[in-house]
């Protein structure tokens, strides 16, 4: 199909030097991942002076698509146009640490930042490798970096995200709800950012902003089961029943195997009888 794509393209898309990178990138931050190396491989084919950033952004879809070794192939040879390419070191390090390959992954961030000290992908992408070690300060520390030198609205999001997440685990409830706000601010359309917000607000009892957050986390993600299924919790509470067990069933259709949603399905279909029930075993 993707082929077929760049032969489609040939005929009616001529890059330029200028322009190529550019509507590639364009094309997979809108998750057009197909065309983006449709156009990506014209660019390679027409004399580009910055083949680097070429490779970089097919490292980079490679990564999207989940192919960590064809993404490191790919930003090898971004390095062999341009060896002290920052960005491209530290996209390199996500696949090694994607690949379960830490100690490159390490090798490959502390090189980027020896370059770059202000490089916010980097300091990123050390804090996502600290947060799955469960190291929370060191993790916190390193997105801090991030959105400090972040000048990615959708980086800055992302990481804010990621931090008030840790902090909320380090029961930081004020600074993790700080970021969250910096988070949407930053990123209106950022899913995660409004899921776990609406997470936070529910733990502290004020459904009415958490059911408002979940329902925009799914106006903006339709396949967002999680999101379903705590918003169906929140109408069982209020004993909205129909409303919920419609948010179950829609969770399952988007996860089949989604074992909470079943088990509280079920409990909701239940919930309407109890007090029949009880009736009936008081006799």
């Amino acid at each position: 199909m993707k082929y077929l794509v760049a032969l489609l393209l040939a005929f009616v898309y001529v890059p330029t030097n200028a322009d190529c990178n550019d509507d590639a990138e364009t094309a997979l931050r809108a998750g057009q991942i197909e065309q983006s190396i449709a156009i990506l491989t014209l660019c390679l084919t027409n004399d580009l002076q910055d083949i680097a950033r070429t490779r970089l952004l097919l490292g980079q879809t490679a990564i999207r698509q989940g192919r960590s070794d064809v993404a490191v192939e790919h930003l090898n040879a971004a390095l062999e146009a341009r060896p002290e390419y920052a960005i491209a070191i530290a996209y390199r390090g996500y696949a090694h640490w994607l690949a379960k390959d830490r100690r490159q992954a390490e090798v490959d961030f502390e090189q980027a930042l020896t370059l770059d000290s202000e490089l916010a992908y980097a300091w990123y992408f050390k804090g996502e490798m600290a947060a799955a070690r469960n190291r929370r300060s060191q993790a916190i520390e390193h997105l801090s970096h991030a959105i400090t030198y972040s000048t990615d609205s959708r980086l800055t999001s992302r990481a804010a995200v990621r931090r008030a997440q840790l902090l909320a685990k380090k029961r930081q409830h004020a600074a993790a709800r700080e970021d969250l706000a910096r988070a949407i601010a930053a990123d209106p359309n950022n899913v995660d950012a409004y899921f776990e917000r609406a997470r936070q607000l529910e733990r502290d009892k004020d459904q009415d902003a958490a059911l408002a957050d979940y329902t925009r986390a799914i106006e903006l993600d339709p396949d967002h089961a999680p999101a379903y299924l705590h918003r169906a919790a929140i109408y069982r509470k209020r004993k909205l029943y129909h409303l919920a067990i419609d948010d179950y069933d829609r969770a399952i259709e988007i996860d089949p195997g989604y074992a909470k949603a079943h088990t509280n399905r079920a409990i909701t279909y239940i919930y309407p009888l109890l007090p029949v029930l009880l009736v009936l075993a008081l006799g």
